[in-house]
């Protein structure tokens, strides 16, 4: 969700699992996209997405590898109580990437987005087009969709955000 900033962070265990993480993750040549610490079930999870320059982007075994090396600092760290009943994932963020955090909004700016809305503005809840600009001052991103032009969005007035991929063009 763009209205969070920052990761979700139970009892700080994401921002502990994100300093751990950032020099993992780049040591082994990926970026961190984001990471989360969210409960599904009975069980926590530590939802980890990575990213990447190369040819291919990220594969299953580049996600086997840095859960491996996580596993073993997050442990090493002891900043989860009951290591029973958590799991780590990692992942990478995908075609349609959630864009939640400002450097996810200045990494997609030019992209095509879709951004879901709490209220609706001028009759629409969804707005898609492509993500044009950020005022980071103002915490405003700006979409351009046409025929609507251009539209300024305060980032607390959307629920969630992401890129959107045109398969019928692919």
């Amino acid at each position: 969700m763009v209205k969070n900033q920052g990761s979700k962070n139970y009892g700080g265990v994401a921002a502990a699992a994100r300093e751990i993480s950032l020099p993992i993750i780049e040591g082994l040549g990926f970026k961190l996209w984001d990471i989360e610490y969210v409960k599904e079930g009975a069980e926590w999870c530590l939802r980890v997405t990575i990213d990447s320059d190369a040819e291919g982007g990220v594969g299953i075994e580049d996600c086997s590898t840095v859960c491996r090396a996580l596993d073993e600092a997050i442990e090493r760290a002891d900043i989860i109580k009951n290591k029973d009943d958590f799991t780590i994932e990692v992942s990478s963020p995908g075609i349609e990437r959630d864009i939640r955090l400002p450097e996810h909004i200045l990494y997609c700016l030019g992209s095509e987005v879709e951004a879901k809305l709490y209220a609706a503005i001028d009759g629409k809840k969804i707005i898609r087009g492509t993500l044009a600009g950020f005022d980071e001052e103002e915490d405003v991103v700006t979409i351009k969709a046409d025929p609507d032009g251009d539209i300024r969005l305060p980032r607390r007035s959307i629920v969630k955000m992401k890129t959107v991929f045109d398969f019928d063009n692919f």
